[in-house]
């Protein structure tokens, strides 16, 4: 990420002391790298299909030591809608999820970060779609054909 350039005017009171009347002393800052975000989806991110019925981790990762509760909802409609998984459960970096009946490949993942006041801090989806599904049939394997013996003559 490029550095972001930040204008500063820092009105200084010891100038008021160095008889400099109320000017105003202007800095340039410079702000470089990148602040993570406050809350990450680790799992599913995008790729996975997960099979109706059975029994995931939702993962995610926070960096806000303020964040005291998660919201993780889930939508299959690639983020058009989102459904409720789970609301106001403390940080705890996991949740066990039972995968819904609701067969799509655009389904993701959205997790919210609450601080102590209830304030949202910080909110991610996953990074791409994965897919809820059934298990294939397996595929039929064809009978036998009997090879045929030839009799002694």
């Amino acid at each position: 990420m490029n550095s972001t350039r930040r204008l500063i005017l820092i009105a200084v009171a010891s100038l008021f002391i160095l008889g400099l009347g109320g000017s105003l002393a202007k800095a340039n800052l410079t702000v470089g790298g990148t602040v993570p975000e406050p809350i990450t989806v680790l799992s599913p991110n995008g790729g996975e299909t997960w099979l109706i019925g059975s029994t995931h981790s939702v993962t995610w990762h926070t960096t806000n030591p303020s964040i005291v509760s998660i919201t993780v909802e889930y939508s299959v409609d690639a983020g058009t809608t989102y459904l409720p998984m789970v609301a106001d459960l403390p940080d705890t970096s996991s949740y066990s999820w039972i995968v819904p009946n609701q067969k799509t490949g655009t389904a993701l993942i959205r997790a919210t970060a609450k601080n102590i006041s209830d304030v949202v801090v910080g909110t991610d989806v996953s990074d791409t779609v994965f897919g809820i599904g059934t298990q294939p049939s397996p595929t039929p394997t064809p009978a036998a054909t009997p090879t045929p013996t030839v009799a002694p003559t």
